[in-house]
Parts: structure tokens; sequence; C-alpha cells
């Protein structure tokens, strides 16, 4: 049976907390931040798909109103349908 020591303990959670800081400074948010501990939540992105259906849309607006339009909707509901990663950071 191995014991932990305080020390080690604590080293671990400087090291979750910096990690978290890390996390914040990229633009990571705070979803909660309770007696348990913090969770927080990735920024959206604009995936690939996304990517290419605006550039698309935008080529598309161009020449045929309606189509390029459409493809920039597709755009946003691939950036609004994207699943963002969260993570737990324990405090104790």
């Amino acid at each position: 049976m191995a014991f932990i020591s305080e020390s080690q303990s604590t080293a671990s959670l400087n090291e979750s907390y910096k990690s978290a800081q890390q996390l914040i400074s990229e633009g990571w948010k705070i979803i909660s931040d309770g007696p348990s501990g913090m969770q927080l939540q990735e920024p959206r992105r604009l995936g690939n798909l996304g990517k290419v259906f605006l550039a698309l849309g935008i080529l598309a607006v161009l020449f045929f109103w309606l189509a390029g339009l459409v493809l920039m909707g597709f755009s946003l509901a691939a950036y609004l349908l994207s699943k963002q990663e969260t993570r737990f950071f324990p405090k104790s």
C-alpha cells in the first residue's frame, strides 16, 4: 500500500492549476467553479467542413446568390453544431 505524501499531493495540484491557467489563457471558459473543482469548456472553432462551405459560399455568392447563401448557412450550422471539449480539474 503506497501513501502519497503531502508534498506530492501539493505538487500534483500545482501542476493541475498551471494546466488550467494555461487553458484559460488560450480562451477556454470556466463553466463551473464549485467546491469540488473547476470545469472548463473549449471555445468553438470552425472545422474543416465549415471552412469549405464558407469558402464555396463566398465564391458562389458572386455568381449564384441563393446557392452561396445556402452554403454559408451550412457553414454556420457546422459551427453551431460543433462539439466543445470540457475538462474537469479537482480542487482537493
